[in-house]
């Protein structure tokens, strides 16, 4: 009876020693891990989820010139493409590219009497002044010698001497009617200048839907810029001659509804940060968003960046 006793107090103490470790060891763990099963259907959906954009959106034209996958492609848009030589088109503007009649895309060059009466609106020096500035290549344009090209201008297309500037510097072809506008972009692009714009690009499911936002903010920062630009002119102050990037992130519900802007990164200019965020709040909201791009909290986080070369 005794030593029967003594052998169940010898394994309650051992199993106390034991719990007692275990539990020391259970409590120094940081977290706890979960682990949820998926069924195989559940499994597949989520791989076959697209991943979030890892690149820029931009704008191409509707029709690829190839269904190549480059594998240098930094861009996605609306298919896939790869050209040898990338380059952006020289006007600044909505997208446009310059078809010709028999549908190949050719530089626009106005002719004729309509190039005649812009030329004659324009002192000689003035017009020599806005083709060598626009027909610059690098990272910036020449230094215009008149007053008149150093207004800042918000329209989106140049006259017709400056686009024949371009089309003489790029080759000298002709091939677009009288009156047809050159090729143009607003995409953000560190590209040589072209006739127009050509990039190697990657497929993007949502680029319909990038486009759409694009499209309501352009109506909107275009107007602002142009606002915050004039105050700015008129107290006196002026911009250093460089880029001013606003980097934002917009949160929006599964609805397309706009729940937050949020600033990452400031141009150092207050005006043009307003005028960003400004315009996302007039543009918005953003109906029928792709559930592809609803993260797993209902929110949908999109980058922006608004870049303005003074």
């Amino acid at each position: 009876f005794v030593a029967s006793i003594l052998l169940h107090l010898l394994v309650a103490l051992v199993l106390w020693r034991v719990g007692s470790r275990m539990n020391h060891l259970l409590a120094a763990r940081p977290h706890s891990s979960e682990v949820e099963l998926l069924e195989p259907d559940e499994l597949l959906k989520q791989l076959q989820k697209p991943a979030a954009p890892l690149g820029q959106v931009v704008d191409q034209d509707e029709k690829a010139v190839n269904d190549e996958i480059s594998k240098d492609a930094k861009f996605l848009s609306r298919h896939n493409q790869a050209v040898e030589r990338e380059t952006r088109a020289a006007l600044t503007g909505k997208f446009h590219h310059s078809p010709t009649a028999g549908g190949a895309a050719q530089p626009a060059r106005v002719t004729g009497a309509k190039a005649a009466l812009e030329r004659k609106r324009m002192s000689p020096k003035e017009n020599r002044a806005k083709a060598e500035a626009f027909a610059a290549e690098g990272d910036g344009p020449k230094v215009a010698r008149s007053l008149d090209a150093l207004k800042p201008r918000f329209n989106q297309y140049e006259p017709a001497a400056a686009q024949e500037a371009v089309a003489e510097r790029v080759g000298g072809q002709a091939g677009a009617q009288a009156g047809d506008q050159a090729s143009a972009t607003d995409d953000h692009l560190k590209k040589p200048v072209g006739l127009q714009t050509m990039l190697s690009t990657r497929e993007f499911v949502y680029f319909s839907y990038y486009n759409r936002i694009k499209e309501k903010l352009r109506q909107y920062w275009e107007p602002k810029i142009k606002e915050k630009m004039e105050r700015i002119m008129r107290q006196g102050r002026t911009i250093a001659s460089s880029e001013k990037v606003t980097k934002i992130v917009i949160l929006l519900d599964g609805k397309g509804t706009l729940v937050r802007v949020q600033v990452l990164s400031a141009s150092g200019l207050s005006d043009l940060d307003d005028a960003a965020v400004e315009a996302f709040r007039l543009a918005a909201p953003f109906p029928n968003p792709p559930q592809g791009i609803v993260e797993a909290d209902g929110l949908i986080r999109i980058r922006w960046d608004f870049i303005l070369e003074a």
